[in-house]
């Protein structure tokens, strides 16, 4: 995937192929939405990571997958 555009607050190093989004505090039970365009670059099963971390050293992470069958063109929610 190329990153077009890394969305509202993030920043995208081409270097290390990774997405970041500084948010604010989110409460217990909040949520917060990121988002970023890509563009798929070739058809096939794309592996990747999705990590939070929050201020106090909790981490989670969620690894994912994308299969691009044909014309790419994707809108992907991961809870």
């Amino acid at each position: 995937f190329e990153v077009t555009d890394p969305g509202s607050n993030g920043t995208y190093d081409a270097r290390t192929r990774t997405l970041v989004w500084t948010l604010g505090p989110v409460p217990a039970g909040g949520e917060q939405t990121v988002g970023a365009t890509l563009l798929a670059k070739a058809t096939g099963s794309h592996q990747g990571t999705v990590t939070a971390m929050g201020v106090s050293g909790a981490i989670a992470t969620l690894n994912t997958r994308v299969d691009v069958v044909g014309v790419p063109a994707l809108s992907v929610d991961a809870p």
